[in-house]
């Protein structure tokens, strides 16, 4: 599930070049306890036209404390947000990279393979994609 993220806050977000760009979010947890919680995301893109950052999140059902936020959100609901960190680029002088990660490394990885790949088109370079063994190409699967 994608969130968008903007606001009159955004005019003090830095965006970072970084492929692993990430920010920190603060939930609180349900009554009594009512205790903040950090969680680290990924940032899916920043969109600095629009002032707004949107976020994956994965909803595992009504379990845990970030997902049944992003679920239950609608316009005009308020979270803290701290960031952006990150520290990984692709070396664009490298002959060759390979980014691999489990599913959890989707978005870090592709992000990463992209700006990567956006490079060697730059430079006359060939980028090749694999793919999960099975798995029916780019083009052939389903929209």
């Amino acid at each position: 599930m994608r969130v968008r993220f903007g606001g009159p806050g955004f005019a003090e977000f830095q965006d970072r070049p970084e492929t692993d760009k990430y920010v920190k979010l603060q939930f609180t947890t349900p009554p009594p306890e009512s205790h903040p919680v950090t969680r680290t995301y990924t940032v899916r893109r920043v969109d600095a036209a629009s002032q707004a950052l949107d976020i994956d999140f994965v909803v595992h059902g009504d379990e845990g404390l970030a997902a049944p936020w992003a679920a239950a959100a609608r316009p005009g609901a308020l979270l803290s947000l701290s960031g952006p960190g990150g520290g990984y680029r692709p070396n664009p002088d490298a002959a060759w990279h390979l980014f691999a990660g489990d599913l959890s490394a989707v978005l870090v990885r592709d992000r990463g393979a992209n700006d990567h790949r956006s490079e060697a088109r730059r430079r006359g370079q060939q980028c090749e994609r694999a793919r999960r063994a099975g798995s029916p190409p780019r083009h052939q699967r389903r929209q």
